[in-house]
């Protein structure tokens, strides 16, 4: 039974991130919970409904949490876009799926309490994301200096 309500309420979840003539469109307080999934094979033009790429590679999880942020704020109507009609607005949870895989953030993951939460981001069950602030160096050399390397 559990099982076929989270399939119901991730059905309902789709509906809701779907957009329709360039407006999002959101059931008032028909949803339960929201799965968004961000995975590094995903591409932030996809619905981020899926926890892997379909077979065409046409849809799937986002590539970014930054963009799983932007479409959060979208479903709760807290983006600046005009496009988003904030009475249409959904507050119901959302859990953000990240999957296994490096996370490069090339600025801080902010998280404010105006955001009109329950948001949840947690590892995809049984893989261990890292999200990292540091950035690979590339053209290392070793040197010696004073008949040490370095």
């Amino acid at each position: 039974m559990k099982k076929i309500l989270r399939l119901f309420n991730v059905a309902l979840c789709l509906l809701i991130n779907g957009q329709t003539n360039g407006q999002m469109t959101m059931p008032s307080g028909a949803v339960d919970a929201c799965e968004i999934f961000v995975s590094p094979d995903g591409n932030d033009s996809w619905s981020g409904k899926l926890a892997g790429p379909d077979g065409n590679r046409t849809d799937g999880p986002l590539a970014s949490l930054e963009e799983a942020q932007r479409r959060i704020l979208r479903l709760k109507g807290l983006s600046s876009r005009p496009e988003i009609n904030p009475a249409e607005s959904w507050s119901g949870p959302v859990t953000v799926w990240v999957r296994e895989g490096t996370y490069r953030l090339s600025s801080p993951l902010v998280f404010n309490p105006d955001q009109s939460g329950p948001v949840l981001f947690a590892a995809y069950p049984g893989e261990k994301p890292v999200i990292s602030g540091g950035r690979p160096i590339e053209g290392w050399q070793t040197e010696t200096v004073n008949g040490k390397k370095v």
